[in-house]
């Protein structure tokens, strides 16, 4: 999933993910992250919340359209590390596009307009 970015997104596109995913993919893909290593995380302990909310079944749809409207999400990673974090699904959402899967890994791209 990672080498997907890496050859799919442009050099500052932005990829929302858990602190398990975001760490590390900056080495593999030229991307943006809102979280990462917890205290290089600027406001981390604001967007924390925020992102577990995503991916939380119970998490208003309304309050996910904001988190990536605001960020200008391009890309959303859901794999392990995001599966733990709440039990939503990103294929039930009709501004996510799945545009790649592996295994537990999956990469959608986020659509505004739909």
């Amino acid at each position: 999933a990672f080498e997907f970015l890496a050859a799919a997104a442009q050099p500052g596109d932005v990829v929302l993910a858990s602190d398990d995913s975001a760490n590390p993919l900056p080495a593999w893909a030229p991307v943006r992250l809102l979280n990462g290593h917890g205290p290089e995380s600027i406001r981390g302990d604001l967007l924390r919340p925020r992102i577990a909310c995503f991916y939380t079944a119970g998490c208003p749809e309304a309050e996910r359209a904001s988190l990536l409207d605001e960020f200008e999400v391009d890309f959303v990673f859901w794999g392990p590390g995001e599966q733990e974090l709440g039990d939503w699904d990103p294929h039930l959402s009709p501004k996510l596009q799945p545009i790649f899967s592996s295994g537990d890994y999956f990469v959608f791209k986020y659509h505004p307009d739909r």
